[in-house]
């Protein structure tokens, strides 16, 4: 009984979380936002991504997180994280080789990260565009 419980608890939860994507897709395109499942329609100028391309990025917040994927994944659904490193303002993490639109409808920075210590070896990170400056 207990089992049945929690999978229709489990259940419900991801049902409600997938209705709520829906529906912040559909209210960020009604606010003119480019539809982001068109590939085609990313809603940057190809002049806007061409001139963040290769440019050093660096944290805009305390806290900022860098991430192996372009979505915010903290294991909520106990399925580990993709968070590399959390970090001050200010630090450079290194230089941007794309752009990507994300499930969330943000911009995310594919970026070459530095050798720092907090970044584990990784090689290539994404960081959020809100939450980035030059």
């Amino acid at each position: 009984m207990k089992n049945n419980m929690f999978a229709w608890i489990a259940m419900s939860v991801m049902a409600a979380a997938a209705l709520g994507i829906v529906m912040y897709k559909k209210s960020k395109s009604d606010k003119g936002a480019p539809d982001v499942d068109d590939p085609d329609n990313n809603g940057d100028s190809p002049d806007t991504v061409s001139k963040t391309i290769g440019k050093k990025v660096f944290t805009k917040f305390n806290d900022t997180a860098v991430r192996t994927s372009a979505v915010v994944d903290n294991g909520t659904l106990g399925m580990g994280t993709n968070l590399i490193a959390r970090l001050v303002p200010n630090i450079a993490i290194g230089s941007i080789i794309t752009e990507v639109t994300g499930e969330d409808g943000y911009i995310w920075y594919k970026v070459k990260l530095l050798a720092l210590p907090a970044f584990n070896q990784k090689a290539v990170g994404y960081i959020r565009s809100d939450v980035a400056k030059f």
